[in-house]
C-alpha cells in the first residue's frame, strides 16, 4: 500500500447507474494522481470528511483508469502531511 494526500473527491455515476468515486490525490513521489474507487464509496468519504487528509491506497488495473481495490488509514504523525507540500522559493 502507498500513502497519499487526498486533494479533492468527486462523486460520479456511471452510464449503468452505479455510483463511484474520482479520487484526485499526490502521491509521496510529489505527482498528482487520479483514481477510481467503486467499492466502499462511503466509508472513503466519510474518511475525507472528517478532516482525514492522508490514507493509504492498493492500486490496480489499467495505467490508464487505476482502480483502488483497498484503503486504509494511514499510520503516522500529522507532520508528516507536510512532506507532501511542493517546496517554493519564497
Amino acid at each position: 500500500m502507498a500513502k497519499f494526500y487526498l486533494e479533492q473527491i468527486e462523486t460520479s455515476v456511471s452510464k449503468t447507474g452505479n455510483q463511484f468515486l474520482k479520487v484526485h490525490c499526490t502521491g509521496t513521489d510529489k505527482q498528482r494522481h487520479l483514481f477510481y474507487l467503486w467499492d466502499s464509496c462511503a466509508t472513503l468519504l466519510d474518511y475525507f470528511n472528517a478532516g482525514n487528509l492522508v490514507a493509504e491506497f492498493s492500486i490496480d488495473g489499467d495505467p490508464n483508469f487505476p482502480k483502488i481495490t483497498s484503503f486504509g488509514p494511514a499510520d503516522g504523525d500529522v507532520t508528516e502531511f507536510y512532506s507532501f507540500i511542493y517546496p517554493s522559493d519564497d
